[in-house]
């Protein structure tokens, strides 16, 4: 069975792969949006990881790039498709 931190970890994870994936697929439609999405992202891990030294920023800096690049292929590939 799955701790709670474990729990807690892969959520969040999930949510950094996910979050990177929207901010890079609006990137294709809307690049303001992208671009607001991840500034927002990057200030709110920046000051998240001041509080806690034991973090792990440069591991939540891949999952969100992780997404982006996942996210911005997907809507290269529906924008390929859909013409």
């Amino acid at each position: 069975m799955l701790s709670k931190r474990k729990i807690y970890d892969l959520l969040t994870d999930i949510g950094h792969i996910l979050g990177g994936g929207l901010a890079g697929f609006l990137s294709i439609n809307n690049i303001y949006a992208s671009l607001f999405y991840t500034a927002l992202y990057f200030i709110y891990e920046s000051l998240e990881h001041l509080e806690y030294s034991n973090d792990d920023f440069v591991g939540d800096l891949r999952e969100f790039l992780i997404g982006f690049t996942i996210g911005l292929f997907m809507a290269v590939r529906f924008m390929i498709l859909g013409q």
